[in-house]
């Protein structure tokens, strides 16, 4: 699912949380940046190896983090 972002600080917002799970050590898996030329649209972005001291395992960043999913000792973070 795309969710067009409602202002640019509320994308700029969702695109520093991203690089925030990078610079954590997080994989990113796919997505993460904008999607188009026009609008503030974020692609739907994966991460893996989450740990539960991350700022994307801890914090919320409103309603685009659709899934937090353990399978074992993986994680996976949906944006």
């Amino acid at each position: 699912m795309i969710l067009h972002q409602v202002s640019e600080e509320q994308f700029d917002r969702i695109l520093a949380f991203i690089e925030s799970g990078k610079k954590q050590g997080a994989k990113l898996e796919c997505g993460g940046g904008r999607l188009g030329d026009a609008g503030y649209f974020v692609q739907p972005t994966v991460f893996s190896n989450v740990t539960d001291d991350m700022r994307i395992a801890k914090e919320e960043v409103g309603r685009e983090k659709y899934t937090c999913t353990k399978l074992g000792n993986l994680s996976v973070y949906v944006f």
